[in-house]
């Protein structure tokens, strides 16, 4: 527990800094914001998020989206046809450090601005409850901001397979996942705007800050890897995951009132739920729990960002990643 409080200390401290030297002040200077009622607030919401990048037309993201499929189904691997597959194991480790640090300072967020758990939990439930501030409201449409960032970063998985040659790991499930991902945190953001969704971005992230902590030590070696033998308990946090979630949208669903969208929103998380706990659990027995070859081993026996097996080759994360 002290660990795990100094360490959200330090990411504290440094997200302070930040602010006072000017370095990412739109993200957190509504700390220092005074709390006023909610009044009117489709007039000033649609400004606030068409304010940040790629958020005030749908033509940025789906030019990024357009541009990633063509690049990793058609541009790249034509480009690498007649090339040597990239050594990237330095990048790619760095890139891995730096999706647990991002990771570690999302989760912070949560837990270092004043009341915003609470108010998270809810406006969840009672989108008009009278505790709802345009400053938490603000926080809230940052922290989702970022969640997309989040996503639009892991894009970079797919990118590295086609530099490797991998191609073979680029599945349909993999693309729609990524695809699905960017596009859905996008269309949260521009049209829903509830709380609830953030709930998704705060358990990944603490998911993330584990499995890409694997890719990194797993990177380093068989004399590291020898001791990676939990990586099957992944796998169970991720199982664990989607339950939380489940139970979360559920009680959204059966004891809140919220408007048609966000009642639409938390009936389409809740079923990815569903779909996922399935074909994770299907995954969990048929790699750990039957005898089975090598090459067709578990989740986890991959090179570091994704050598999967043939069943499911999406991402190690799911439709909540």
């Amino acid at each position: 527990y002290i660990h795990v409080s100094a360490t959200f200390r330090i990411f504290c401290l440094m997200g302070k800094y930040l602010c006072y030297t000017g370095m990412v002040n739109d993200v957190c200077n509504v700390t220092f914001m005074e709390e006023e009622s909610a009044k009117n607030f489709p007039e000033w919401e649609d400004e606030v998020v068409d304010s940040y990048w790629m958020m005030g037309s749908p033509v940025p993201v789906t030019a990024l989206m357009v541009g990633y499929l063509v690049f990793v189904t058609k541009l790249g691997p034509f480009l690498m046809k007649h090339r040597q597959p990239f050594d990237l194991k330095y990048l790619m480790m760095f890139y891995n450090v730096f999706q647990v640090v991002y990771n570690i300072w999302f989760l912070s967020l949560f837990f270092c601005e004043n009341k915003f758990m609470k108010y998270m939990m809810e406006q969840s439930c009672y989108p008009h409850f009278p505790s709802r501030s345009k400053a938490l409201r603000l926080f809230a449409f940052k922290v989702t901001w970022l969640w997309l960032m989040s996503k639009v970063a892991d894009l970079v998985d797919t990118i590295f397979f086609v530099l490797r040659k991998k191609q073979s790991h680029i599945s349909f499930l993999h693309l729609y996942h990524h695809t699905h991902m960017v596009l859905i945190v996008w269309l949260y953001m521009k049209f829903v705007r509830g709380e609830q969704g953030i709930m998704i971005g705060l358990v990944n992230s603490a998911v993330h800050i584990v499995m890409y902590s694997y890719y990194f030590l797993s990177a380093l070696g068989p004399t590291v890897q020898q001791y990676l033998w939990w990586k099957k308990y992944i796998t169970w946090l991720q199982l664990f995951q989607f339950f939380v979630l489940m139970v979360f949208f559920v009680t959204l669903l059966v004891g809140c009132s919220v408007p048609p969208l966000q009642t639409a929103y938390n009936a389409y998380a809740f079923l990815q739920g569903v779909i996922f706990t399935a074909l994770f659990t299907n995954f969990y027995f048929n790699s750990y729990s039957k005898p089975t070859k090598k090459s067709s081993n578990a989740f986890y026996d991959m090179e570091p960002n994704g050598k999967l097996p043939k069943f499911n080759q999406t991402n190690p994360n799911s439709t909540f990643d």
